[in-house]
């Protein structure tokens, strides 16, 4: 006979009529039984905290995704973690969420303490950066990240955030712009597998309002 359990959604709201054989093997060995409470990966048995780590949004996708190939010689598993703005992938060895939202990094920049205007040189950010991304010094998953959010972006060359610059004045300075998506909290994403004679296996997600993008395991 099959037992009904409750199973949690992205809006948080329970499901108890699916079957416990019907679930998917969703999360990494670390994380089986849990949910997100409050947009926090959570323990089911009294709500323990699995990672203490403020994610970007509501959660609308979690799942174990498996590399069987791509040049190694054992399968690589990932929990990968979808809100409204970021994808994020589980590092197991540090436990913390680790970004793999799209990014733009060409040219450098200068930035002034206590000013909200950011410059670039050789920067197209006209095209590759929008209100509602995230800005910093340095790479995507460097330590000790301060993001600042982009108010507007003036010109290919001249970005406004929102709260003014902190830090230390510095100029030609490398830096990450990270391109959040737009999508609701009803715009759910999904994902394909396929093999690609180069990349080997591959994951494609989209969520029907921002662009797809695909994961190689890399």
């Amino acid at each position: 006979m099959l037992k009904q359990i409750g199973v949690f959604s992205p809006t948080g709201t329970e499901n108890p009529k699916t079957p416990a054989q019907f679930l998917n093997q969703a999360y990494s060995a670390l994380s089986e039984n849990c949910q997100f409470i409050d947009e926090m990966l959570q323990n089911r048995l009294g709500n323990e905290v699995f990672i203490d780590q403020e994610l970007s949004g509501a959660v609308l996708f979690q799942k174990q995704l498996d590399f069987p190939d791509n040049g190694v010689l054992t399968e690589r598993r990932f929990l990968v973690v979808i809100t409204t703005k970021d994808i994020y992938y589980l590092d197991t060895g540090t436990d913390t969420f680790k970004y793999l939202t799209p990014t733009y990094t060409t040219g450098t920049i200068a930035v002034t303490q206590t000013s909200k205007t950011v410059t670039g040189t050789d920067t197209l950010w006209a095209a590759n950066a929008k209100a509602g991304d995230y800005i910093r010094l340095g790479a995507l998953n460097a330590a000790t990240p301060v993001w600042y959010e982009i108010d507007e972006v003036v010109g290919n060359t001249e970005i406004t955030l929102v709260t003014a610059y902190a830090g230390d004045t510095a100029s030609s300075q490398t830096y990450t712009i990270r391109k959040t998506f737009t999508g609701g909290r009803t715009d759910y994403w999904r994902y394909i597998r396929i093999p690609d004679k180069n990349l080997g296996t591959v994951y494609v997600f989209a969520n029907g309002t921002d662009y797809e993008i695909y994961w190689d395991g890399d």
